[in-house]
């Protein structure tokens, strides 16, 4: 496993699996984490990338400018991930409507690649290893160092 930490993001992969952690979205993370996926997808067997992101939740709404690169990423790497699974870390009533909203957005973006959301690191791991192989507890150990 190999990691980028910034005060915005950190990156990690696992495997086909690329993970990252988000604090602050901003362009440059954005830009750097599609690269990140692309050389993964260079190196992994079926040139196919599972996406684990973990939302912290303190995390705000990003700006206008990080959203759109956000919608440029099907453009961009749509052709290599074979699903993204978000995690968004918080718990209670504001954590669950969070959720709600981003499978809401999800379903509204008509994506080509499957995307779920969960409420734990152990839940995406295990959905998005069973999408490009891997070890569920590696994937779950890699994006619990990257959140921490």
């Amino acid at each position: 496993m190999d990691q980028i930490t910034t005060p915005e993001y950190s990156l990690a992969s696992c495997g086909a699996v690329a993970i990252v952690c988000w604090r602050r979205v901003t362009v440059e993370s954005v830009r750097t984490m599609h690269e990140r996926v692309l050389q993964i997808a260079a190196r992994a067997p079926r040139a196919q990338v599972g996406l684990l992101a973990v939302i912290d939740k303190e995390c705000g709404l990003p700006s206008a400018d990080a959203r759109a690169e956000l919608n440029h990423g099907p453009k961009r790497i749509g052709h290599v991930l074979a699903g993204a699974a978000i995690v968004y870390t918080g718990e209670g009533i504001r954590a669950a409507a969070v959720r709600g909203m981003l499978l809401t957005l999800g379903a509204l973006v008509r994506n080509k690649v499957p995307q779920k959301v969960f409420a734990t690191g152990k839940e995406a791991a295990q959905w998005v290893t069973s999408l490009v192989g891997g070890e569920v507890e590696a994937v779950e150990r890699a994006a619990q160092s990257c959140t921490s």
